[in-house]
């Protein structure tokens, strides 16, 4: 919490509260460090930067989802776009184009932004250099239940039946997904086989970070 107010006062470390010169650097040099101790390993499913199990990790899950404050979303791109770059992904990726698991409509009303969009359109940024890569292919039902109250095996029914393609636009041939965290992986499962349905050649899937199975939130 103390990390929060801190951020949300102008200058302070999302993980720790520290106080920090410069507001665009959302973390110390301290809390950077545990962040890029838990590096994931991509096992060619869902690349996923970080690991959900450190504190400055859920503090900044945790802060994506409460608040609107552009840096920080910027740093969790960096942190995928840091990922890719590891594993030598990124020149494979110029003509994609990015797309994410959308908000309850209820939710995003109520937040005024969606976590997921948000990413997309820092990580577009700093791929292509352009936000235009970034298309609305999914809507959501309200009054749908939320993932994160669902046990293991209620998760991928769930997300079959929540999401359902935007035609409205046009669909690429080759299509990245995007979320904050990855709990089982239903919903990005869930959105890349609906793309795959409708046609898309080749769909990858990114998270900023993945949830240990001992844990739910």
């Amino acid at each position: 919490m103390l990390g929060k107010l801190a951020r949300l006062c102008g200058y302070g470390c999302v993980g720790c509260g520290k106080g920090l010169l410069n507001k665009k650097k959302p973390f110390c040099s301290l809390c950077e460090y545990y962040l890029s101790k838990n590096e994931t390993y991509y096992n060619g499913d869902i690349l996923s930067a970080i690991s959900y199990c450190t504190r400055e990790a859920k503090a900044l899950i945790y802060y994506m989802k409460k608040y609107d404050d552009p840096y920080v979303f910027d740093y969790a791109a960096h942190l995928i776009e840091k990922k890719l770059r590891k594993e030598n992904m990124l020149d494979k990726l110029s003509d994609f184009y990015i797309t994410y698991a959308p908000r309850n409509p209820i939710s995003r009303l109520t937040k005024r932004f969606d976590q997921s969009k948000e990413i997309a359109d820092f990580l577009a940024i700093r791929l292509f250099d352009e936000d235009g890569r970034v298309l609305k292919l999914f809507k959501r039902f309200p009054f749908t239940d939320e993932q994160k109250k669902l046990g293991i095996s209620g998760r991928s029914e769930n997300a079959s039946e929540i999401f359902y393609l935007n035609e409205k636009v046009e669909l690429p041939e080759k299509v990245i997904i995007v979320d904050d965290v990855t709990t089982t992986g239903a919903t990005l499962h869930a959105l890349r086989d609906i793309l795959l349905d409708a046609g898309v050649k080749e769909c990858l899937l990114f998270s900023v970070a993945v949830q240990d199975k001992n844990y739910d939130i």
